[in-house]
């Protein structure tokens, strides 16, 4: 058996990245809008003159379909849905000046017309659409302090005073009530961290609370709870940081994975915010992992990367909740036409940091800090190992912590209520009966009881009471013989007493705790067998009743309590048969449903004769056949329930 060190997790929301149809032109510094029609124009960008060419993106298609081009070819600029449909562009600059011109694209004719001059040629400045319709341009490159709005019904650009301290590369959010929040940014060569507030009433700015870190090219997303999640920009990885409009006051809030300038943020339908792309601060590599921020729990956890690093690139939500990623910077001077969509929706595995020591047949246990303890095993080398160590979810990272007293592998591992955890049996140089505890708060194991017998693959549970049930196992290697005993741990003195024995000796089957207060044994493997039998332990009486057998005798499968009260047992080895001349596959695609409530049929698993007794197994067999039609490969599922219940 080969041990690995590697390790992988999977988010219930684990989100992916798919290339889509490339644009036909490369470009960076460039802006993308989703229009009405739920398509999304792409618009300038270096290179200037054929950047200037828009290119529409149709979701239904994932294709690009060429546009209207601007009149004067720019980067660096802004883009504006209006209102009415249409989309404004303002500013930037060419390859030898800073704009001042506007232009207004009309989807139904595809073409752009000037709009107006600026007051003032700006590039590296903010564009926000008002509630009044009235768009409002702040600041901007070289060191621009003024703000001006359009209006679109007038045609019109009208000054609106002067922010408190000039700024560019700074963000522009439009609050709940109305106003704008504008943050940090540079000044000359200065980041800044203060922040001002626009009022579209009065045309006043106000100073607000300052940031707690300067930061410039950086995000700023307006969550669902009208608070705006600030982060990256500063270069040093610190914080994100989330503005409280009702206080005027910036609190810190969790810390991304990467440090990065130049990235995108998108808030997803669901409320999180995805980062993707931008460029590491130190030094400066391109970034392909992409993350998620969960405004309820404050923390980032990472998602789907981008099938190719990218800074300098537009980030646009769909109307179907997707994200289109396009363009951007790749590497040296290379820029990119390629596009990719974000499937938020999408499970998918994703690696995550290796373990220190590669290990097989080890423990793992969630431990009551949301933190993964995993301790013992083999190696590659046949070595058992005692090492032990710490999985953080958060940062995707392990730590070494306390080794086992003792080598052990394929041990029981029980979260106690207190929180530590209780490993005991599994196999070092010898079989053992020897227990011992992890405590989470000092991170070292100490020894506790022994158990009467000598247990491998055994199973556990932890009682309703606190007392851990411990059952069947193999007690000799020579023979894998399964063990009947079963006896209790209690945590408060740290003995073990002996208590009913199974019906069935059993090994390596599986312990659930029913809603009922009952544990149920399934399958395992008993003397040169595997078992189809089940029987159920009260812990009140202490005495194991059978109850219905499996469908398909296995060992070595996984048994899952499921909301409704019903536990699902899946997959496995079925050994009978196994070795002889004809070729056998001993493992197990199959799943069953067991259900305590149902009363059915007769003790021979005949359905025409029924009797009340409890338990009924619900088998669900999945296979897949292939076939060939025309060159092309169908995949078909059955799917086959059959009702068997038996006392």
């Amino acid at each position: 058996m080969l041990a690995l060190n590697s390790a992988e997790a999977q988010s219930a929301a684990a989100g992916s990245f798919t290339l889509v149809g490339s644009m036909s032109q490369f470009r960076r510094a460039h802006t993308a809008t989703l229009l009405a029609n739920g398509r999304v124009i792409v618009s300038g960008g270096i290179p200037f003159a054929s950047a200037a060419i828009s290119e529409i993106y149709d979701s239904a298609s994932q294709n690009w379909t060429n546009s209207g081009a601007l009149n004067t070819g720019r980067a660096f600029h802004t883009a504006t849905l209006l209102q009415d449909g249409r989309v404004m562009v303002t500013g930037g600059q060419t390859a030898s000046q800073l704009l001042a011109s506007t232009e207004v694209y009309d989807p139904p004719s595809g073409r752009w017309l000037g709009a107006g001059d600026l007051n003032e040629g700006r590039e590296d400045h903010t564009a926000t659409l008002l509630t009044s319709g009235l768009v409002l341009v702040a600041g901007g490159f070289p060191n621009i302090s003024s703000a001006e709005t359009f209006d679109p019904t007038s045609g019109q650009w009208d000054p609106r005073g002067a922010m408190n301290v000039a700024r560019y590369q700074h963000t522009a959010t439009l609050l709940p009530d109305g106003r704008v929040l504008v943050a940090g940014g540079l000044n000359a060569t200065d980041f800044l961290s203060s922040a001002e507030i626009y009022d579209p009433k009065s045309h006043l700015w106000t100073p607000t609370g300052s940031m707690h870190v300067p930061r410039a090219t950086h995000t700023a997303s307006l969550l669902p709870n009208g608070k705006v999640l600030v982060t990256g920009g500063d270069g040093v990885g610190a914080p994100s940081e989330l503005y409280d409009p009702a206080t005027g006051l910036w609190t810190v809030t969790g810390t991304p994975f990467f440090s990065r300038i130049n990235h995108t943020a998108t808030v997803l339908p669901g409320g999180k915010v995805l980062v993707a792309g931008g460029r590491d601060d130190s030094p400066n590599p391109i970034v392909c992992d992409s993350e998620l921020y969960d405004p309820v729990t404050g923390l980032w956890g990472r998602t789907g990367a981008l099938n190719g690093g990218r800074d300098g690139h537009t980030a646009t939500l769909l109307a179907n909740g997707d994200v289109l990623v396009t363009g951007g910077h790749t590497a040296g001077t290379a820029f990119t036409e390629k596009a990719e969509v974000y499937d938020s929706a999408a499970k998918n595995w994703n690696a995550t940091g290796e373990l220190s020591f590669s290990r097989a047949g080890h423990l793992g246990v969630s431990l009551a800090n949301g933190k993964v303890l995993v301790a013992g095993g083999f190696n590659g080398s046949q070595d058992f190992v005692n090492s032990s160590e710490l999985y953080d979810p958060l940062r995707g990272t392990w730590q070494l912590t306390g080794g086992l007293n003792t080598p052990r592998q394929s041990a029981t591992a029980t979260l106690l209520s207190n929180g530590k955890v209780l490993a005991a049996g599994g196999a070092g140089n010898t079989f053992l009966s020897s227990a011992e505890l992890f405590d989470p708060a000092t991170g070292r194991w100490t020894l506790t009881g022994s158990m009467h017998d000598l247990r491998w693959t055994a199973a556990a549970v932890l009682l309703p009471n606190g007392k851990v049930l411990e059952a069947g196992g193999s007690a000799t290697g020579s023979s894998f013989i399964g063990t009947h005993g079963a006896e209790l741990y209690d945590p408060a003195s740290g003995n073990w007493t002996v208590t009913g024995s199974m019906t069935n000796g059993r090994w390596a089957f599986t312990l659930t705790l029913l809603p009922n207060g009952k544990v149920l044994a399934t399958g395992g493997f008993g003397t040169n067998n595997t078992l189809a039998t089940a029987e159920l332990y009260d812990s009140g009486t202490g005495v194991w009743t059978p109850t219905g057998s499996l469908q398909t005798p296995r060992g070595w499968h996984t048994a899952t309590l499921l909301p409704n009260g019903k536990v699902l047992v899946a997959g496995g080895t079925d050994l009978v048969g196994f070795g002889n001349s004809t070729p056998f596959d001993p493992t197990l695609a199959s799943a069953e449903i067991y259900d305590p409530a149902t009363s059915s049929v007769s003790s021979h698993g005949d359905c025409a004769a029924e009797r009340q007794g409890p338990g009924c197994w619900r088998r669900e067999l999945f296979w897949r056949r292939l076939s060939c039609h025309g060159g092309t490969v169908r995949s078909r599922h059955w799917t086959m329930v059959a009702n068997v219940a038996t006392g």
